[in-house]
């Protein structure tokens, strides 16, 4: 009895040694639960002036996250070139020393990049928000161009469509088989290099945070790349002349680091994610009303808009998409090309 009643009682501590040795214990420091209070501060850096549509988005993105996030997103605007020119500070984003982008890429980077400003790809505003959004051909073949730099894409902010600016009166603007005499500032662009070629222009490479004293010291006589919002913003006061070719969209990307992006838990990701989609998404529903708006301003400073017929606008279209984008293809790969004009309506 004395046997049976030891064996009783051995059996019952041993069960109830496994049981406490098999609860979880909260305290127990070998699998610690993943802290959702962690703060993450991001630097989101832009190229445009404080007042302008893409500054104003990038704190519209800023507010969103750091409200959705609870706080655990903690965003500081650099608007207007404040950490530095442009082409530093994308290389700093791709190194993961700043986080986040609201710039228009250069193709210093990689040549494949110039598909991003590919001429006459989107002619309205329909197309705009169609092509230069996710789930399109043209986002998708672009996004893996900027993986490639350590680089995410996540939208494009519509800033208006591209024309040309001018110190001096363009003759035969109408005209895209007349040879002009007028210097014509680019971004190192190989799509502006070929559009300016199509369109019989003789062109130069300025940075952007030298060409207002190249406009106003006569260096230049013109600059493409820029858009009603951004001529107006930056050098309404030099603006003689404007002629809406609309070649491209002003492809201002929202990007982030890898480095970063994969440092962030998932769900504030998303909150990223959504934060820009819903900012884009918005700034190309107000692209046309803001062209305008500015197009006025700059009417209001002395600059006269030289206006084009359809029917010179869709000579314009035909030869320079011709004109460019077989050039284009021996330059970023035909396979790319033919991977964006799937997108062509």
């Amino acid at each position: 009895m004395k046997k049976l009643l030891a064996f009783v009682l051995a059996t019952a501590m041993a069960l109830s040694m496994a049981a406490c040795g098999g609860a979880k214990d909260s305290n127990d420091s070998s699998t610690p639960e993943p802290s959702n209070d962690k703060v993450y501060e991001l630097k989101l850096a832009g190229s445009m002036p404080t007042d302008s549509p893409s500054s104003q988005g990038m704190e519209r993105i800023k507010a969103y996250c750091e409200e959705k996030s609870g706080g655990r997103l903690k965003i500081t605007t650099y608007p207007a070139n404040q950490l530095g020119d442009s082409t530093l500070v994308i290389e700093d984003i791709m190194a993961g020393n700043v986080d986040m982008g609201c710039f228009f890429i250069g193709t210093s980077y990689d040549a494949r990049i110039a598909i991003n400003s590919l001429p006459y790809l989107a002619t309205s505003v329909e197309d705009a928000k169609r092509i230069y959004s996710p789930g399109s051909h043209y986002f998708d073949a672009y996004s893996k161009v900027l993986a490639d730099l350590d680089i995410k894409l996540l939208g494009t902010h519509g800033d208006g469509f591209v024309g040309l600016l001018y110190t001096k009166y363009p003759k035969n603007y109408n005209d895209p088989n007349v040879r002009h005499d007028l210097l014509i500032r680019m971004a190192a662009n190989d799509a502006y290099r070929l559009a300016l070629e199509s369109m019989q222009y003789n062109s130069t490479t300025i940075a952007f945070s030298d060409l207002y004293t190249s406009l106003q010291t006569g260096v230049c006589d013109g600059a493409i790349g820029l858009t009603p919002v951004s001529a107006q913003s930056s050098f309404g006061d030099l603006v003689k002349y404007w002629v809406p070719y609309k070649l491209f969209i002003d492809p201002l990307d929202y990007t982030i680091s890898q480095k970063t992006w994969d440092s962030l838990p998932e769900d504030l990701q998303q909150i990223i994610q959504d934060a820009v989609t819903e900012v884009t998404n918005q700034q190309f529903e107000n692209m046309e009303t803001l062209d305008q708006e500015y197009l006025d301003k700059m009417v209001g400073q002395g600059c006269e808009v030289l206006p084009l017929t359809d029917e010179e606008f869709n000579s314009f279209v035909e030869k320079v998409r011709a004109d460019s984008w077989s050039a284009m293809a021996k330059l970023v790969g035909q396979d790319l090309i033919d991977e964006v004009a799937q997108d062509l309506q």
